[in-house]
């Protein structure tokens, strides 16, 4: 992946920063629905202080290319838990991290697929308020070496794609986006 290193303060507070990748996240979903069918499910647990994560639980490219994203994702968390048990973490803090982990790897598996139909990405390094390093962060989608979206677009259509996504599975268990949906699409194109 293409890795350009700038420095940002954007995510000092760890709302901003969750909003951010949930945002991120449906730019994500919405960029690889010009490729695939997705399929959405209704989160259990409601989110009061960020913007509402949304679960995927299938990707569709063809017939015979379909991926079953939740459990990939389910899987890979619970081998992230086991392998922090076994270097002495202790389980209720392996546990907390759970959710932490869930968002990252559903953007990095995204990005992964994004990145296969010619997306590439800027990122930042992000910081603690104690000034230490915490992280990196995609702040810049490119297609064709073009940046398509910043980080103020990521912002600000990410989350009317989100309220989209999860006004539609406020009323259903699942939701299918099919390929190409219009709607989607003009969301993206704001």
């Amino acid at each position: 992946m293409n890795k350009h290193k700038h420095n940002i303060n954007d995510f000092r507070k760890y709302k901003d920063k969750v909003n951010y990748l949930i945002s991120l996240q449906s730019i994500y979903l919405a960029l690889l629905n010009k490729y695939a069918t997705i399929e959405l499910k209704r989160r259990s647990v409601k989110s009061t202080v960020t913007l509402p994560f949304l679960c995927v639980s299938r990707i569709t490219f063809s017939q015979l290319d379909s991926i079953l994203v939740w459990k990939f994702i389910e899987d890979k968390i619970h081998h992230i838990f086991v392998l922090e048990t076994k270097n002495n973490i202790g389980k209720t803090i392996a546990a907390s991290h759970i959710k932490k982990n869930r968002l990252n790897i559903s953007i990095q598996l995204l990005e992964d697929f994004l990145f296969e139909k010619g997306y590439r990405y800027m990122y930042s390094l992000f910081y603690r308020k104690d000034g230490t390093i915490a992280g990196e962060v995609n702040i810049g989608i490119y297609c064709n070496n073009i940046l398509k979206y910043d980080i103020n677009a990521i912002k600000t259509i990410g989350s009317s794609i989100n309220h989209y996504l999860t006004d539609q599975l406020k009323n259903n268990p699942t939701l299918d986006i099919t390929k190409g949906d219009p709607i989607i699409y003009n969301l993206l194109n704001k």
